[in-house]
């Protein structure tokens, strides 16, 4: 399987990619601290800065055999979906997915990833999660749809994810018009397009009943000021922790940790240290760990892809 990377970072999708023996062909990253993370670990792989100058021929320049098999992966940026941000959707600049299916139209892979937060599903009730879907499959894809968080991996964070997975069947397939499906698929599209609400509902149910969080923390829903931290000081002094609400704050061992835990390990677990440690590139650091994808959650869907492809 040949691997196109865009929106790649430092590489998340492209490790897991190389656990799976793939050929990845192309990165694509504007940020100049981790294109200098991409050459380090993959120098041998074309590296293009710009996905609005990202075309067919850029493709074709770094060594993509169109005749075999390919799959594009993509997190494109979630600043205009997350509710870390100021949620303009389609209005905000940064929304980078017309520029990613510009790049799916004129190439036509057999497979493709798109990934993304979970506010997703919520933006503009709904319809711009429903837009990207019916794009895809206007283009001929077969589309499903998974909201899968690290923890499914048990990873000890959550990290909700929305996954997008499409599949073109027939390289020679016509581009079919979501507004003018043929009868015999009309169904199939309402289908679709009632299954994405559903998910979209029981992410919101989700959310309201506490079962898993948004992007950050709303300090102004319910659940958030149930969590506040609740405890009393005994005449001795001594905090009482027994009602082990969770942790909002650096501790007694890792963030997030419910208070009934606390004194669990004498010590931190092994390589995750009380405070942060002065480290070169810091910021950098960071910023680019929280704007990467769970490599080992991408590897889970690989193999499945990969199931699917040796049974075509």
């Amino acid at each position: 399987m040949q691997v196109v990377d865009f929106f790649s970072g430092i590489g998340g999708f492209s490790l897991a990619a190389e656990w799976m023996g793939w050929d990845i062909i192309s990165h694509c990253e504007i940020d100049s601290f981790c294109q200098q993370v991409l050459k380090k670990h993959w120098p041998d792989v074309y590296l293009h800065e710009d996905i609005k100058t990202f075309t067919y021929e850029t493709l074709k320049t770094a060594g993509w055999d169109e005749s075999k098999a390919t799959i594009f992966m993509g997190g494109f940026p979630c600043q205009p979906f997350s509710g870390a941000g100021k949620r303009k959707g389609t209005a905000d600049n940064r929304n980078l997915w017309p520029d990613y299916f510009r790049i799916i139209q004129k190439c036509k892979p057999t497979y493709v990833i798109g990934e993304n937060v979970a506010g997703l599903l919520t933006m503009e009730n709904g319809e711009v999660f429903h837009g990207i879907c019916t794009d895809l499959e206007g283009e001929g894809y077969q589309v499903e749809t998974y909201s899968i968080p690290a923890c499914g991996i048990q990873a000890w964070h959550r990290r909700q994810r929305t996954w997008v997975i499409a599949y073109r069947g027939n390289p020679d397939s016509s581009r079919t018009d979501p507004d003018s499906i043929r009868p015999h698929r009309k169904e199939e599209h309402e289908y679709r397009k009632t299954k994405r609400r559903g998910i979209k509902l029981q992410h919101e149910q989700e959310c309201e009943s506490g079962q898993v969080g948004e992007d950050v923390p709303d300090t102004s829903s319910r659940r958030y000021k149930s969590q506040k931290r609740q405890v009393q000081t005994r005449g001795d002094g001594v905090v009482d922790n027994s009602e082990r609400q969770t942790k909002p704050n650096l501790g007694g061992v890792v963030n997030g940790i419910p208070y009934g835990l606390d004194g669990y390990w004498e010590r931190e677990p092994e390589g995750v240290n009380r405070t942060t440690l002065e480290v070169y590139n810091r910021k950098n650091r960071i910023k680019s760990l929280g704007n990467s994808v769970v490599p080992q959650v991408v590897y889970e869907l690989l193999k499945a892809i990969q199931i699917h492809a040796d049974t075509q």
